[in-house]
Order: structure tokens, then C-alpha cells, then sequence
């Protein structure tokens, strides 16, 4: 929104409404994290500097949770500033932020969803943006993909959009992942090639 406002020529307006209204950072700030995999542990280091405080779920505790508090979804979803979905796609997890869940966001809380859109109901979001109970939300991925035109969050109110951003499923797409990712194959090909044991096996070789 600053950015909208700074090009309209209201950049004084907009400050003096940040004066009085504050603006919110991320000290202090509790982070939810819904599946602490390699994803979600790297989100830890990277906020730890900001001095934030971290939560998670996942389907068990886990050893190394580099100081994150393992509690149940339903305490992520009352007590946290900022919720990020790092979870696979599953029966169990499929549309798991629904009106339900929704509810229990603490008022003006934040969600983040670089996981995968089908995690969200996403008519169940658009009415917490609506609403203003949600306080924004971030997303690299939607469902379904490619987005279609009908899809609700490209449908909202203005006041409600401005509180979203939406990045077209990229987060990974640099050219400097495309350099480590070939020459990781080139790695592996070599290490079988010498009989050595390839990285990054997934599937239990």
C-alpha cells in the first residue's frame, strides 16, 4: 500500500496515518510454523535476528527444532502474530485453514502459504480478509494451478486486496538454484560413476 500511495503523490498522508496509527515490526512478534521441515527450519534462522519468537507444528516433535516450541495447530492458529504453512499436500492437511480455524486467528494475525494452495479454503479466506479479522496474507502458491480468473482472491473488495500479495509460484526459480541444482546432478552422476553414494536421495536407494 505504500508503494500505491507514494505514486499517487500522497507519500505525506500516508506517513502522517503511520504516525498515528503506528506501523507493525517484527520484534517480539510470535511466528507459527506448520511443518518444520528443511523449508521451515531455514525460516527460523532467517527471522531469529529480528528477535522473534517460534512455534510449530508437525506430525511429531522434532529433535532439532532450533528452539522452536512444538505445540498443536490450535495453538498456532489463537496465539500467533504471523502463521506460515510449510506442509505437504494430505488428507489430514487438505483445506486445514477453513472458516473454523479462521476463527480462532488472533484478530489482524498474518498467513503465509509457500507450501501449496490446496492447504487453504480459499472462500473461507477471502471472507476473513473480507471481514478484516485477517490482517493479510502472502502466497506463492494457489489452487488450482495455472490460477484461473475466478478464482476469490482475485475477486476482493480494494481494501481487502491491499492486504494481499501474490507471487506466481516462483519462490524457487533463481538463477542461482538452477547453478547449485545441475551442479548437484553433475555431482551424483559422478559419484555413482565412482561407485559412491549419490546426495539427496529421496527414495531410500
Amino acid at each position: 500500500e505504500s508503494q500505491i500511495q507514494v505514486r499517487a503523490g500522497k507519500q505525506i498522508d500516508f506517513k502522517n496515518s503511520c504516525f498515528e496509527n503506528g506501523l507493525p515490526e517484527l520484534y517480539g512478534k510470535r511466528i507459527g510454523i506448520i511443518g518444520l521441515g528443511a523449508i521451515g527450519k531455514e525460516l527460523v534462522k532467517r527471522l531469529t535476528p529480528f528477535g522473534c519468537r517460534f512455534c510449530y507444528n508437525d506430525a511429531v516433535p522434532i529433535a532439532d527444532s532450533l528452539g522452536a516450541e512444538y505445540v498443536s495447530k490450535e495453538e498456532i492458529f489463537k496465539s500467533c502474530d504471523i502463521i506460515s504453512l510449510h506442509a505437504p499436500v494430505l488428507p489430514s492437511t487438505i483445506n486445514m485453514i477453513n472458516d473454523e480455524s479462521l476463527a480462532m486467528f488472533k484478530p489482524g494475525a498474518i498467513l503465509i502459504n509457500t507450501a501449496r494452495g490446496e492447504l487453504i479454503d480459499q472462500e473461507a479466506l477471502c471472507r476473513a480478509l473480507e471481514s478484516g479479522s485477517l490482517g493479510g496474507f502472502g502466497a506463492d502458491t494457489l489452487s488450482p494451478e495455472p490460477v484461473r480468473l475466478d478464482n476469490p482472491l482475485l475477486k476482493l473488495s480494494p481494501e481487502a486486496e491491499k492486504k494481499v500479495a501474490l507471487t506466481p509460484h516462483v519462490a524457487g526459480i533463481t538463477a542461482e538454484s538452477f547453478m547449485r541444482m545441475y551442479s548437484n546432478i553433475w555431482r551424483n552422476i559422478a559419484s555413482v560413476e565412482d561407485g559412491k553414494r549419490p546426495i539427496n536421495i529421496v527414495n531410500g536407494l
